[in-house]
């Protein structure tokens, strides 16, 4: 948009239209600095991902439907249960083959 209206005014242009392709490309670049200005002005300042003490895990699937093979295949298994020990040390895993 500010480059749109940059352009415009540069060209002496009443409506985009009226733009050529390359003042339109000028406006796209224009526009693409004034975003990456602002995005580091203004955008989170993301350091470092931050270690919260566990491991990352992947939920269970339930949507995944167990496999059923005719004649000879290899597969690999399924996710079917997953459930923490009372004392949030181990995770026990339950898996179709």
């Amino acid at each position: 948009m500010v480059g749109t209206m940059i352009m415009m005014a540069y060209a002496g242009a009443a409506t985009v239209g009226a733009l050529t392709a390359l003042q339109m490309a000028a406006a796209f670049a224009i526009n693409f600095a004034v975003s990456s200005i602002v995005t580091r002005v203004f955008g989170q300042n993301q350091q470092a991902p931050q270690d919260s003490g566990t491991r990352q895990q992947v939920p269970p699937s339930s949507v995944n439907a167990i496999p059923i093979v005719y004649g000879d295949a290899y597969l690999g298994g399924t996710f079917v249960d997953a459930v923490l020990s009372e004392n949030q040390k181990a995770m026990y895993y339950v898996i179709a083959i």
